[in-house]
């Protein structure tokens, strides 16, 4: 193919997707504001362990990170297994077969070719409402036993973040299927929309092959909002998430054990941070140096120490 043809083509592209998938894509977003999850709180506690907060502090940045390569693999889970279920009851008809193949292949970071490519790939970071910050369970599970810090944030900071969207955690079963089944319903009409757009335009193979990316692309929004949902037994942690979409250059990658995971990286000013938690564990030794970071890095945090005693945390 010469750069003639390749220009073409990607122009073709460009039209279809601006005429028939975007409008899709601006309707899912809407879809998502009017799902009723309560205002933000206050304050919301971002638990980290001290290698975190030697970057977080100093650099004035949260990391967001891939959620299908997180510390539990089972973060997207819940949600998608749901969207499996939702799609598992729809007539299976061709076009059904075709869009259900590709979501499905989408979840896996796949094209229903075999060749791998994402258009959305969820990253997050996680945060817990502000009164949570003396649960033994929080402090076990993400405050390193009580070593770590929580760091607390306005709320109201975070939703105002570019390329990032602030998302209170699901646990009810009833209400992510039926928002599901609506994203699912929203999905299939812009696949359809594609289809007719370009097979109008353009005849041939161009309907089916647009059909495709649009369902593709659908997989992603999928994978996006089923990264607001969790099982009702997790309704404790009362989860907020600053959710990213994932697409772009990342800002790196690290190695979790045999893992690889990408972030980006989401700016903060000094002020967007209300107070910082020590975790009772090393606080003696910690706090003077919280003090000095926030001292130095132009922070008004307030520095508290956490209230969880180790015999508690069963260490």
């Amino acid at each position: 193919m010469d750069d003639e043809e390749r220009t073409r083509l990607e122009a073709i592209h460009e039209e279809i997707w601006k005429a028939s998938i975007a409008p899709g894509f601006n309707r899912s977003n809407e879809l998502a504001k009017k799902r009723a999850i309560g205002p933000a709180p206050e304050g919301l506690l971002h638990f980290a362990p001290a290698s975190a907060v030697a970057n977080i502090l100093p650099k004035r940045t949260l990391r967001v990170s891939r959620a299908r390569s997180s510390n539990d693999p089972k973060e997207l889970d819940h949600g998608i297994q749901l969207a499996r279920q939702e799609l598992d009851t729809a007539a299976h008809d061709r076009s059904e077969e075709i869009f259900r193949d590709e979501l499905l292949a989408s979840f896996g970071g796949r094209k229903t070719d075999g060749s791998e490519g994402h258009h959305i790939d969820p990253h997050i970071c996680c945060f817990t409402e502000a009164d949570n910050a003396n649960l033994v369970a929080q402090w076990a599970m993400y405050g390193r036993d009580g070593s770590g810090f929580a760091l607390n944030f306005k709320a109201k900071a975070l939703e105002n973040k570019t390329d990032t969207s602030l998302g209170k955690i699901s646990y009810d079963e009833e209400e992510q299927s039926a928002y599901l089944r609506d994203l699912l319903t929203l999905a299939r009409g812009t696949c359809s929309q594609a289809y007719d757009y370009a097979n109008e335009r353009y005849g041939g193979g161009w309907g089916e092959q647009s059909f495709r990316l649009a369902a593709r692309a659908f997989g992603g929004v999928v994978a996006l909002h089923a990264a607001t949902m969790k099982a009702p037994e997790f309704r404790a942690e009362r989860e907020w998430r600053l959710l990213h979409p994932g697409m772009g250059s990342v800002s790196g990658v690290e190695a979790k054990g045999p893992i690889l995971r990408t972030h980006f990286d989401v700016a903060f000013e000094p002020d967007d941070l209300l107070s910082i938690i020590v975790g009772p564990v090393h606080a003696d030794v910690n706090r003077p140096v919280i003090w000095r970071l926030l001292k130095e890095g132009g922070y008004s945090a307030t520095i508290e120490t956490g209230k969880v005693a180790l015999r508690t945390l069963g260490v």
